[in-house]
């Protein structure tokens, strides 16, 4: 992950929010540095904040440190709804389709995720050449919202 110009901000509000101490800004000088550190605090420090990170992390364009802190959730345990959709939308950046779809057909997925589900699924099934089953997916995801980001757009082209 690159490091902005207000990288020592974000460290100290990362050390300031949780609790890591104030000789920990000093040690961690850098933002790669800090995460490293972070993937060795106690389990439920780390699932408090792992999520954040890895959102963080893929939205700054380090799709595959955003998968590596997901992964690392999913083994400590965390069995939430939003870090498996997080999972999911890390292998569909990181162009790993037919990773993204046993994922999607191998969890069990609540009503509010399906939209975001199929969605992703449908990205998964076009890189694939499966264009039909996308079809499908894209078309269930604007029968629940005919708004939802660009869905329009990827139905207007079958």
């Amino acid at each position: 992950m690159a490091r902005s110009a207000d990288g020592d901000d974000v460290l100290r509000a990362l050390v300031r929010d949780f609790d890591l101490g104030s000789s920990e800004l000093q040690q961690h000088r850098t933002v790669k540095n800090l995460l490293q550190y972070l993937f060795r605090l106690p389990q439920n420090k780390f699932r408090e904040l792992g999520l954040n990170l890895a959102a963080v992390s893929g939205l700054s364009g380090d799709w595959s440190f955003s998968l590596e802190v997901v992964q690392r959730l999913l083994d400590a345990g965390d069995d939430s709804a939003a870090t498996k959709l997080w999972h999911l939308r890390s292998l569909i950046e990181l162009e790993r389709f037919a990773e993204a779809l046993a994922v999607s057909q191998s969890t069990r997925w609540g009503a509010k995720e399906w939209i975001h589900v199929n969605y992703l699924s449908g990205i998964a099934f076009e890189a694939l050449g499966l264009f039909d089953e996308a079809k499908n997916r894209w078309e269930s995801v604007q029968r629940a919202d005919p708004q939802y980001r660009d869905i329009a757009l990827r139905l207007s082209r079958y």
